[in-house]
């Protein structure tokens, strides 16, 4: 009768390992060694001493080795089953390559005339020109006109829709003027920058707008009209994208 092979099983392989080899460990009998093998390590086919030649890679789980197995013909550790490690022949050479250099044919620099001790106004409407002002004022109108339209008779007489009154280019000019000043002075809402309380006070904005009308502006300003949006439009940045395109071709000619 054939003697039965033992497995090292998953406890002893970690000691093989990691434990000093004169450390108090005693490994375990072999009758509760048999019974872990069932558990801890598949069983294998003796056709696996041969290496295969297969460059498939295995499937499943791979199968556990018996002590001293998984080594090529020639003894040199390598994937298991796969035989010796070789190499190809293929040697690394340098190679100064010098790219050619192409010349950079467009005007580098600032190119608005612009005098160095310029107003901030006078960056601002480089940028924000007329063109961009009558958008705003286009849009904010239109969209007011479809809000009061789509509210019909449901108007309470001292309500933002009863008030309302279509915006100017000047008038969105301060609004905007103002919209930057708060980035200046920061107070936590926008009512307070026209409080009258002493502690809090800044005359400049009631100077320049009510404050209601600096709400009305504020809530109903728009860059592009709602109901032409197309149906299918994916476009997340859809009511800001006229912006953008406009700002980042002035942007590219400054």
């Amino acid at each position: 009768m054939a003697a039965r092979r033992r497995f090292l099983t998953v406890r002893e392989v970690y000691d093989e390992i990691f434990l000093d080899p004169e450390s108090d460990y005693e490994p375990e009998s072999d009758e509760e060694s048999d019974e872990e093998v069932e558990n801890d390590v598949t069983d294998i086919d003796p056709a696996d001493n041969v290496p295969s030649t297969s460059t498939a890679e295995p499937r499943g789980r791979p199968r556990s080795r018996g002590r001293g197995r998984g080594r090529g013909r020639s003894g040199s550790r390598g994937e298991r089953g796969r035989g010796p490690i070789t190499t190809d022949n293929n040697v690394w050479t340098e190679n100064d390559h010098s790219p050619e250099r192409v010349p950079f044919t467009g005007n580098h620099g600032i190119r608005l005339n612009i005098a160095a001790k310029s107003e901030p106004y006078t960056y601002f409407e480089k940028f924000v020109d007329d063109e961009l002002l009558d958008m705003f004022v286009r849009e904010t109108n239109r969209y007011a006109r479809q809000c009061i339209e789509a509210k019909g008779e449901n108007i309470a007489p001292k309500s933002v829709f009863a008030l309302w009154y279509p915006v100017s280019r000047v008038e969105m000019k301060v609004f905007l003027g103002l919209s930057l000043n708060m980035g200046l002075i920061w107070k936590p809402e926008i009512r307070q920058y026209w409080s009258t309380r002493p502690a809090v006070h800044t005359p400049f904005f009631s100077k320049c707008m009510t404050r209601d009308r600096f709400l009305a502006i504020l809530g109903f300003f728009h860059l592009v009209d709602n109901e032409a949006r197309p149906e299918n439009d994916v476009d997340k940045l859809y009511k800001v994208r006229p912006l953008l395109q406009k700002l980042g071709d002035r942007f590219a000619s400054a």
